[in-house]
């Protein structure tokens, strides 16, 4: 399809790759098809790509095979990689930055006891290395995340407003908090992610997708990660 149709731009999820990795005849046919000389950009969305798997895509689909991360609750892309800008070359680290419209942090609850307001702290980075891992948040909305409610404000909850207003800000909006307990108005993405000192992050999957190993916290993908 790509030489027949002449495709430039490719996107898919991480599962494309994950599938050349596990199996030889897939990987044989991804290298018989020659993307690299066709493509222009590919795009990686839909779940967390590993740094191996974005090398992988490098290599074997486009040398411009950037990470992005979208949700269908966002409207639109949040994090992602520019593309052509000669001062933010592409590396394969799987790592991402805010798009413009998109205030991002990385926040660690104190507390996340059900029906409690978890206070937080926002992660440091150190010269070295990445933050802690906590969970990604946006902290400031923008039109496209919520469509139903943006400048309809005066008719959400009434009988023509399609919606359930309660469980869209439990979800979502709630749950945090400062350390002097006043509300904290953060968009909490479910994902597990790390921030960078230079401003990008990494993200590493699921909140709940987490396993107990020897006391300690880990995320299902870290596993994923190392194996691959």
């Amino acid at each position: 399809a790509v030489t027949s149709l002449r495709v430039t731009i490719f996107k898919a999820s991480a599962s494309f790759l994950r599938r050349a990795t596990r199996d030889p005849t897939q990987a044989a046919w991804l290298a018989r098809q020659s993307l690299c000389s066709r493509l222009r950009v590919a795009c990686s969305c839909g779940e967390p790509l590993a740094p191996s798997l974005q090398q992988l895509g490098m290599a074997a689909v486009c040398p411009t095979y950037m990470n992005a991360y979208w949700a269908s609750e966002h409207g639109a892309i949040a994090l992602g990689h520019l593309y052509g800008t000669a001062d933010a070359p592409l590396s394969a680290d799987a790592r991402m930055r805010a798009m413009p419209w998109v205030e991002a942090q990385v926040w660690v609850p104190l507390t996340d006891r059900p029906g409690e307001s978890r206070t937080r702290r926002r992660v440091a980075t150190t010269a070295g290395g990445g933050s802690e891992q906590g969970r990604l948040v946006v902290t400031q909305p923008w039109p496209g995340m919520a469509r139903t409610i943006w400048g309809d404000a005066a008719n959400v909850g009434t009988p023509g407003w399609k919606g359930d207003n309660k469980a869209y800000a439990a979800a979502y909006w709630c749950g945090y908090a400062d350390e002097e307990g006043r509300p904290l108005l953060g968009f909490d993405l479910g994902d597990l992610a790390t921030a960078w000192p230079d401003g990008s992050f990494s993200v590493s999957g699921r909140s709940p997708e987490m396993l107990k190993v020897g006391g300690l916290a880990v995320s299902a993908a870290e596993v994923e990660a190392t194996l691959l």
